[in-house]
């Protein structure tokens, strides 16, 4: 899943009725590209810990208004079989005030192979910057997480400085789901994406365009959140499930090139 800059706002209209009067911002197109030894999304791995190549487009428009495309590799399971693509819309707005940052926005998830996984997430974001540190909080919200019908709730916390040329990071989140556990039974039909509610967190470090990091979670070993399945009207073995709560260490090569300004 594309995962955007952590920013936020609560007061979103009033701010954006500010910054239409104060701000008046240029268009901008970029693109950007990616190649991962592990694409890891909220801490569960999205192509069963292999590689993956993704990239995107980006558009901002005046006032902190910006829309954007991303795609990537994936080895999901939806209802047709495995699911290698994944293609994702967003849409938003951003904007700065002094060291406080915001941004409010909408994110569709789709997997063009088995489009019943498709779901669609709204995010609220805030940013602060505390002398060296760049602190941010995210809001993610969602009523169909991977297609179910069912809620999500993903509150995500970041830190970020730089020593002698490093990007240091650290991160941390946490899941909340309103269906639960592997034993819950699937109606014919119905996906499982989610399991149980579980923490992530993360250490990185970045030098130019490379960036290697550390993540791990909760989870007990027994579930995977980064496979959705589908019950096709048979059982649903214990092989569905792979087991996602090992450290993993990625390394990643990222480029941004700006299209138009």
């Amino acid at each position: 899943m594309k995962n955007k800059a952590i920013k936020m706002t609560c007061l979103a209209g009033v701010l954006l009725a500010v910054s239409a009067v104060s701000q008046v911002a240029t268009a901008g197109l970029s693109a950007n590209a990616a190649a991962t030894s592990n694409y890891v999304w909220r801490g569960t791995t999205q192509t069963g810990n292999g590689a993956a190549v993704s990239g995107g487009v980006d558009y901002e428009a005046p006032f902190g208004i910006y829309a954007g495309t991303w795609a990537s590799n994936t080895t999901l399971v939806g209802s047709k079989g495995s699911v290698s693509q994944e293609l994702d819309l967003y849409a938003g707005w951003a904007h700065e005030f002094g060291p406080v940052g915001f941004d409010v926005g909408v994110i569709r998830y789709g997997y063009p192979q088995a489009e019943d996984i498709d779901w669609i997430e709204g995010y609220v974001g805030a940013s602060f910057r505390a002398g060296p540190v760049d602190l941010s909080a995210q809001i993610n919200v969602s009523n169909d997480v991977f297609g179910t019908d069912e809620n999500g709730l993903y509150v995500e916390f970041s830190a970020e400085t730089e020593i002698k040329g490093l990007a240091l990071a650290a991160h941390v989140g946490r899941y909340d789901f309103e269906f639960g556990d592997r034993d819950e039974t699937l109606s014919v039909g119905e996906t499982y994406a989610a399991y149980d509610d579980y923490i992530d967190y993360s250490i990185s470090v970045s030098k130019d365009a490379f960036t290697f990091a550390l993540s791990g979670t909760t989870l007990s070993g027994d579930i995977d959140t980064a496979n959705a399945v589908t019950n096709t009207g048979g059982a649903m073995g214990d092989a569905a499930f792979v087991a996602d709560d090992d450290y993993k260490v990625t390394v990643t090569y990222a480029k941004d090139f700006t299209l138009l300004k």
